[in-house]
């Protein structure tokens, strides 16, 4: 789900973005179409390695990055499913 401007506010610290509750349970929806390979599959170890993406250095083993995966992708459907039977909004922001 791409965020649109509609879906940021900036000020002079920061930009914080926000997803509505439609938005919310587009995502939620995506989250569930898919099973936990096609997530992993989603991910290059070998290419988040040589960037040093998620604390990814030469002594990562493929195998703790997988598990971790796992555990992120059911923790967000958790939570995307509880936003979205809220129907509340995500406020968040990138640092």
């Amino acid at each position: 789900m791409p965020l649109k401007i509609e879906n940021e506010i900036r000020d002079s610290l920061a930009t914080v973005y926000f997803i509505y509750p439609e938005q919310v349970r587009m995502a939620k929806d995506a989250l569930f179409s898919i099973t936990e390979d096609e997530f992993l599959a989603m991910y290059d170890f070998k290419e988040l390695k040589k960037a040093g993406l998620y604390g990814i250095n030469w002594r990562t083993k493929k195998d703790k990055l997988e598990k971790e995966l796992r555990i992120n992708f059911q923790a967000l459907r958790t939570f995307f499913n509880k936003v979205s039977q809220s129907d509340d909004c995500i406020i968040f922001y990138v640092v």
